[in-house]
Parts: C-alpha cells; structure tokens; sequence
C-alpha cells in the first residue's frame, strides 16, 4: 500500500510538472488574483479526479458538510510552482456547489492546494455566494428577531448549526434527538425534497438550547431544548404568531 501511496503522490508531482510548462511561474501574483489559465484539457481532467479527495475535504471544513458540486464544473485555473521548494507546487480550483438537486443558492468556491512529496495542503478558500445566498440570510434573521422579540431571548450567545450540518455530523447516530427534531419539523425530509427555501435553525447554548422554523403558511414553531446527562431532549414545543412569509421564501416551494 505504501508503494502505491508512493506512486500516487509521484503521478501528482509529475501533473503539476507538466502544467508548469504551460503556466505562469510567477509567485509574485497574489493568490486571489489567479495565474494564468490552464489550457490542456486532458492534463487538467486528470489533475481534478486526482486532487478532488482534497477538494471535497476543503468544502467539507468550509460547511461543516460535504456540499454538493458538479465535477463537470470544477476547473484549474491557475497552478505554479512554489519559491524556494522544486518538488513542490500551488494550485488554485474553482467548482460550483449547490444545496439539494442542482437548485440554488449557488456559490463558486476557490479553493488553493499546495502539493508537496509528502502530502497535500489546504492553503487558501474563498467563498462567494449567489443572490439567493443573501436573500435567505435575511430571511433568517427576521425568523431569529421574531423569536428574540416574541419570547424576549438573545440567541448572540448560542452556537448556531444549520440542517445539513446537524444531518452530517450524526448521520451514525439516526436516534439523535437533534436529528429527529429537525426531520419532524421538515415531515421527514419532505421539505428539503420540494426544495422549502428556509430550513430548521438550531441554536445550542451549554444547557439549553431553540430549533426554529418558518413554515410556509407564515407560522414559526418553536422546539424548547434542555442538555440532560449530555443528550438534548425536548422540552416543549410554542408558536410565534403567523408573519406572511416573503416571495423569497415561496420561491423555492
């Protein structure tokens, strides 16, 4: 295994080589000001479903999930060499992610590597999100006001996690109290298969903690959490009174 492992790093080595020769050197170009272009398709393909482990383990650690993307949008758009380490080289890759069936928001992820002998290393990410993105932001705080002024609780101090987050951090875990909560708010997934625009919002403090949600005829549920022995269990269930839901929220019913 080690062998292979060995080879393996040493395909890497040999495609950012190959890409040197038809790339810009400079290592003076800032990295969100991306090199040249890659032009060989083949060489760049390759290079892709080769470092592509990597690329999800970087949209990984962004999320807090695997998000989805199309490997047919991913692209190199710029790889250099690295000063002062022959054998080691900097490669920057863009893809477009994307939350349930290819529906948005969407968001374009830059993501730079740097390839040494020994391993690869996440050195730069950059995030930029789509109209939809900024829309659904609002959205959620006016969701998270309604609530604060309703029940007169500040959430600034609780950890917030978001759906698909909490779906991927216990998904060995299908009795987690969490998990089921935010699946029966959502009808057991039905929601996020119509692609409902807000989802649950979960807010965890160290004893206590909210799951809030919007539903699309205006009525906010609210799950009550308290921390027992180390297990969130449900403590009760209230309503903040119907608000009409905006046009941006129906859009993805």
């Amino acid at each position: 295994m080690k062998q292979w492992a060995n080879r393996w790093q040493h395909m890497v080595i040999v495609a950012f080589t190959l890409l040197l020769f038809t790339v810009s050197t400079s290592s003076e170009i800032a990295w969100a000001q991306l090199p040249s272009p890659v032009p060989s398709d083949p060489i760049q393909g390759a290079l892709i479903l080769t470092m592509n482990p990597h690329v999800i383990k970087a949209i990984t650690h962004y999320y807090g999930y695997p998000r989805a993307y199309d490997l047919s949008s991913a692209k190199v758009v710029g790889v250099s060499r690295l000063t002062n380490q022959p054998h080691s080289y900097e490669a920057v890759f863009q893809v477009k992610t994307y939350e349930g069936n290819h529906s948005p928001p969407f968001a374009i992820e830059t993501i730079k590597l740097a390839v040494h002998p020994n391993g690869v290393q996440l050195t730069g990410y950059s995030h930029e999100g789509d109209e939809w993105e900024e829309k659904r932001k609002v959205e959620e705080q006016q969701v998270q006001k309604e609530f604060e002024d309703y029940f007169q609780i500040k959430l600034a101090g609780y950890q917030q996690i978001g759906y698909y987050q909490i779906a991927h951090q216990y998904r060995d875990e299908p009795d987690n109290a969490l998990l089921l909560l935010n699946q029966e708010l959502l009808s057991q997934k039905e929601a996020i298969q119509k692609q409902v625009y807000l989802l649950p919002m979960t807010f965890l403090g160290k004893r206590d903690g909210y799951i809030l949600y919007k539903r699309p005829d205006g009525r906010q549920i609210v799950y009550f959490l308290l921390k027992e022995l180390g297990t969130w269990k449900l403590d009760k269930m209230k309503h903040v009174p119907s608000k009409e839901v905006s046009k941006v929220s129906l859009a993805f019913v």
